[in-house]
């Protein structure tokens, strides 16, 4: 697991290190408007099914939805998010002395 990087912003507390990726939905039809959402890494877990007492994988995908008033407001602030994302990540690579893909953008 990577070192956790907790990082806030725009009212929003992330660890840096778990994050995949930021986007802007417009989920118009929902009455969410102007979304900005942040996907986390895909994390891992083993539950004991209660009735056969066996460990099951367990898979969680997760994400913070921010919504903002206008479309301009949210892409600044995804932007700055990505920024904030990027720099913290070349800071680490480099203490490292390693080289890393940087994702900014879902997949």
């Amino acid at each position: 697991m990577n070192s956790p990087r907790l990082v806030t912003h725009a009212g929003l507390t992330i660890n840096l290190s778990q994050a995949n990726c930021f986007r802007l939905n417009n989920f118009i039809d929902i009455g969410k408007p102007n979304t900005l959402v942040v996907e986390f890494k895909t994390r891992y877990d083993y539950i004991q099914h209660p009735e056969t007492n066996e460990f099951e994988k367990q898979k969680y995908t997760e994400q913070t939805e921010l919504e903002f008033p206008d479309y301009n407001t949210a892409k600044a602030y995804s932007d700055e998010w990505i920024e904030i994302w990027l720099v913290l990540n070349r800071k680490v690579i480099a203490s490292l002395h390693a080289t890393s893909h940087i994702q900014d953008r879902c997949v």
